[in-house]
């Protein structure tokens, strides 16, 4: 029997709720999970909202790997935005990551986490030469107008980078 799913993998992509993907091995979950993460990527105000749980590391491993890579691929310049304020994290994991990863939590610390993933950093204060393009402004999103001021910069960033030097 052939059976058409292509309806239900369609609703894995609609982002207003969360899904549990189960089929056989080589059906296509991963590409289909990393699909769904990218969508998710555009409506979150930060990454670390996104939770994608695997039985295996090598699986988590894998969709790490196929994200960044579509993000390496992507036409549009990718601008980051420090997490850190006053070169402390508000809230969230941020910090736990970082120390996890070895890295420091400073804009440097940012700065190597992003480098090959992003193409410039938004951030409000530097630590020094880095690889990858930091512009400073007010990062701190308090509110809907300081939010939108920091979508615009980050923009206009993008923009810049877009155009080169």
């Amino acid at each position: 029997m052939d059976h058409d799913d292509t309806p239900a993998r369609m609703r894995t992509l609609e982002v207003g709720e969360s899904f549990l993907v189960q089929a056989p091995a080589g059906s296509g979950k991963t590409g289909l999970l990393i699909q769904r993460f990218l969508a998710l990527l555009a409506h979150v105000d930060r990454p670390e909202r996104i939770v994608a749980m695997t039985f295996t590391r090598k699986a988590a491993a894998q969709m790490r790997e196929r994200v960044l890579q579509a993000l390496r691929a992507a036409a549009a310049p990718v601008v980051a935005v420090s997490p850190l304020v006053g070169g402390a994290v508000l809230k969230g994991p941020t910090a736990a990551f970082m120390e996890g990863a070895g890295l420091p939590v400073s804009t440097a610390g940012i700065v190597q986490a992003y480098t090959g993933i992003a193409d410039a950093l938004l951030a409000d204060e530097a630590d020094g030469v880095h690889d990858l393009p930091v512009r400073l402004a007010d990062t701190l999103m308090g509110d809907a107008a300081t939010r939108r001021a920091v979508a615009a910069e980050a923009l206009d960033l993008a923009d810049a980078v877009r155009m080169g030097p």
